[in-house]
């Protein structure tokens, strides 16, 4: 029997996260094993209790996608690479 392999792309996660309407808040997180502080996100998302089910669904798929070990460093990654080509 084969193994599944989740493959997370950080582009198609901020697309789709910002399509249904969420926010990423990038800012400093926990303190790294050397003392410096580590980048930190958070996703965000207006009043996701009163969406179609449908969307809140998406939403949980998301978040347990983002969840996963590395795919939020890897989102960081992507934003500040968008922002550096973006001039923001």
């Amino acid at each position: 029997m084969s193994k599944v392999i989740s493959l997370f792309n950080p582009s198609r996660w901020v697309a789709e996260w910002e399509t249904i309407g969420g926010y990423i808040l990038l800012g400093e997180g926990h303190f790294a094993a050397d003392g410096s502080r580590e980048a930190g996100m958070a996703e965000w998302m207006l009043d996701p209790l009163h969406r179609a089910p449908t969307e809140r669904a998406k939403i949980e798929v998301l978040r347990r996608q983002v969840s996963e070990p590395d795919a939020r460093m890897r989102v960081i990654d992507f934003l500040a690479r968008r922002a550096a080509t973006r001039g923001w």
